[in-house]
Parts: C-alpha cells; structure tokens; sequence
C-alpha cells in the first residue's frame, strides 16, 4: 500500500513532564482505535520504570474516559478560563506503587 501523503505518519503522541502528563493528542481521524490508550499505558511503564510513585494529569471531558481506562481517578474536578470560556476538566492520578 502507498503512503498517502495527505495523512501524517504520526497518529498521536503524549508527554510526560516530571511526573505529570501534560499533553495526550490522537489524530481525530485515527480515534477510537486504542492509540490513546497505548500512549498513555507505554506512559505510565515509563513512569514506573523511572522511579515515580504516582502520575497525574490534568485531562478534558473528552480525554477523560480514556484516562478512567488506564487507571486513573479522578482526584478533583476543575474549571479554567482559556480565551474567555470556562472549561471544565478532571485532575487526575495513577498511583504506580
């Protein structure tokens, strides 16, 4: 099969910052196919090969569930203001120990 050149290489990527993941991002056209979910299990490994007790992040409505998914729970549930809106988010955590 050809590679199209219209679709990246790259369907997603995630980054781990400390012990917090501060960025989870799937190509839209790639969702709902477990890429999120490897991102952050391969993660979370990382995490717990490198010593960390414990992983956060800070997740949208919309990444939620896939964090609920690798483990993590809700610790407190948030509203920031970006550009004039409120948005509603999760803090959340994984204990890796």
């Amino acid at each position: 099969m050809e590679p199209d050149a219209a679709r990246p290489d790259v369907l997603g990527f995630v980054e781990l910052v400390g012990d917090e993941i501060t960025m989870l991002f799937v190509d839209p056209d790639a969702s709902r196919r477990g890429i999120g979910l490897a991102l952050l299990r391969t993660t979370v490994e990382h995490a717990r090969a490198s010593g960390l007790s414990a992983v956060v992040a800070r997740a949208s409505l919309v990444a939620e569930p896939v964090f609920e998914r690798a483990g993590f729970g809700v610790v407190e549930r948030q509203q920031v203001l970006r550009g004039g809106r409120s948005l509603a988010r999760a803090l959340m955590r994984l204990p890796l120990v």
